[in-house]
């Protein structure tokens, strides 16, 4: 009796740490997402490659303010950062899951062990939308876009972080696409 008591401690334990785990992420608030993959707005370009690694190709923007950095680790996961030229602060980070079903899964574990992604991050793709709508609260925008793609915006109140998330119907509406932009 004793035995099964401790037992019943010791999960109810289990359960309620691993329930208080999962709100600990602090980009479960826009106000406090001041970082994605390991980036934030003061990482400087110099410091990509310790982050992430090697790029994989790159371009100046059409008018030459930004210069983007792509990462292909895993190809059908890719990563694109965006860095200012004249300062050389990240600006924008994106990454997106391309495959489906179990393939997605794959490919989502190899980019987050290719670029070390805390699970706070990871953690988004393959929700659903209302999955993330309950953790992150209600969008300040929501489109459909060409293709039934959702779209899920989310700005802080001083209008200097905008994250977006996309959902495409042919990966059954799981989160497949977060764009996070830090404006200075």
């Amino acid at each position: 009796m004793l035995r099964n008591n401790r037992l019943i401690v010791l999960f109810s334990l289990l359960v309620l740490f691993s329930c208080k785990a999962k709100n600990t992420c602090e980009n479960s608030d826009i106000e406090k997402f001041d970082s994605f993959l390991g980036l934030d707005a003061g990482t400087l370009e110099i410091e990509l490659k310790n982050k992430l690694g090697d790029f994989t190709s790159g371009y100046y923007s059409e008018d030459n303010l930004r210069f983007i950095y792509n990462f292909f680790a895993v190809p059908d996961a890719p990563v694109s950062v965006v860095v200012n030229a004249s300062s050389a602060r990240v600006e924008t980070v994106i990454m997106e899951v391309l495959t489906f079903k179990d393939d997605f899964k794959k490919d989502l574990e190899a980019v987050a062990v290719a670029y070390n992604i805390p699970d706070c991050d990871s953690r988004f793709f393959g929700m659903l939308k209302e999955e993330l709508i309950a953790e992150m609260g209600e969008p300040e925008k929501e489109e459909l876009l060409d293709g039934n793609v959702t779209s899920l915006h989310y700005f802080s109140q001083d209008r200097k972080t905008e994250v977006n998330f996309k959902f495409y119907p042919e990966q059954e509406n799981w989160c497949s696409s977060v764009i996070v932009n830090w404006y200075h």
